[in-house]
């Protein structure tokens, strides 16, 4: 067994967990919330590669979320707000950011986003936004971006895919996962580090999937944007 894989999991079982991580996926989830003991917390961490810079992302993560009573995942705080200004900045940022590793399935976003386009603030009826599965700007940035971080994700370690794991059940929200595992991800020198903030901000603020092209034509040359809360 790998020898921090083993680490891990005597840690745990001073914590009073007996699990195997190596067998049980669902023994990866919330992995850090079952260390109570504040140094077995700091060994645990040390045992992954750039465990302070994704630690940090985590405290970040902790910082605007509330906590789901008996399931353990993270949600946005209700309370948290941005401007009208910054949200349209957000939306701007994610579709710039996401642009370079849309794929050819979606090369009529693509288009839509090199075209130029105008961003608006939307209410009343405008204010629903399109069904996530059927909002074409989304599902372009959300498949793209999903095939981006398993192309470059180290699988091949198994106390990477406990991380994960991890990252992935922590908030169930593959944006934030990416902006958490991004310090492990190969092959990634030459892409922007700042990368995966928009849509990890976009998730803070409740409005992962609060966009969409208006009536879902790509000639509009417009994206709608909703806010979560009451102007």
């Amino acid at each position: 067994m790998n020898d921090g894989l083993k680490t891990l999991q005597n840690i745990l079982a001073r914590n009073g967990h007996v699990v195997n991580l190596r067998e049980n996926e669902a023994d990866r989830y919330f992995l850090f919330d079952r260390i109570s003991n504040p140094g077995d917390l700091d060994l645990a961490w040390s045992q992954f590669q750039a465990h302070r810079e994704i630690r940090a992302r985590a405290a970040e993560v902790d910082a605007v979320s509330d906590i789901v009573a008996g399931w353990g995942y993270r949600i946005p705080k209700a309370s948290n707000r941005c401007s009208d200004a910054e949200l349209v900045a957000l939306v701007r940022d994610n579709l710039a950011a996401t642009l370079p590793f849309i794929t050819e399935s979606w090369d009529d976003v693509a288009a839509f986003i090199e075209n130029g386009y105008d961003v608006r603030i939307v209410g009343g009826e405008e204010s629903e936004p399109r069904d996530a599965m059927e909002n074409d700007l989304f599902m372009a940035l959300y498949e793209s971006m999903g095939d981006f971080k398993l192309d470059h994700f180290p699988f091949d370690q198994l106390l990477s895919k406990v991380l994960y794991d991890w990252s992935t059940y922590l908030t169930k929200c593959d944006e934030v996962a990416l902006y958490l595992l991004w310090p492990v991800l190969k092959d990634v020198g030459a892409v922007d580090p700042k990368t995966p903030i928009p849509a990890f901000k976009l998730w803070q603020y409740s409005c992962r999937t609060n966009y969409w092209i208006k009536d879902g034509e790509m000639a509009s040359r417009e994206v709608c944007v909703r806010r979560p809360w009451p102007k």
